[in-house]
């Protein structure tokens, strides 16, 4: 659900929702189907709930972001093998801010943007996991997207991105897991 003031978009008026889901996870397998595992019974509750907003300025800025928990029952660990299940909890968020000048060199059709994502685990669905700090992710994006053409029907864009992460204690003897991507390529939308 959300409400805005003052238009919709990148580059125009604000916005504020709220999100949510919830539901029920199979954890048993079919008996009548040993191969279509998604496909079974004994549901276990699982929930989502979250706040996002969206914040412009000079029609050229927009910052957003969202914040949600999670929360899984430990019988669907349990259903996967783990010895010792719990109820896992979770919250992530992400922000980015976005640039969108009305002219860069005098051309239009440049847009900028910065990226940071985070997911912090309260706790594990397997008790023998480190617990705090264990596969908590964060991560940074930069991105830069040229338009090369844009109409009612179509945009063709230039886009890079580079992505630097580190997930907590997953690597080998407890280490971080760190990496980098970098993505360049071109955007067709019809």
């Amino acid at each position: 659900m959300t409400q805005s003031f003052g238009g919709y978009g990148i580059v125009t008026g604000q916005r504020i929702g709220v999100f949510g889901a919830y539901g029920q996870a199979p954890t048993v397998v079919n008996a009548t189907c040993l191969s279509c595992q998604g496909v079974a019974g004994s549901g276990q509750p699982f929930h989502r709930i979250g706040v996002d907003v969206s914040l412009t300025f000079n029609n050229e800025w927009n910052l957003f972001g969202a914040i949600m928990h999670g929360f899984d029952s430990k019988n669907l660990f349990a259903s996967q093998g783990i010895a010792n299940p719990q109820n896992a909890s979770w919250n992530g968020a992400f922000a980015e801010i976005d640039y969108f000048p009305a002219q860069f060199f005098g051309a239009p059709g440049w847009l900028f943007a910065y990226r940071y994502d985070v997911i912090v685990n309260d706790r594990p669905g397997d008790a023998t996991f480190a617990g705090k700090n264990y596969n908590d992710v964060d991560s940074h994006t930069v991105m830069a997207r040229y338009y090369i053409h844009q109409s009612t029907r179509t945009d063709i864009a230039m886009h890079a991105e580079y992505n630097a992460y580190r997930t907590q204690g997953v690597g080998i003897g407890g280490g971080d897991l760190k990496g980098q991507t970098l993505l360049v390529g071109f955007d067709f939308a019809y």
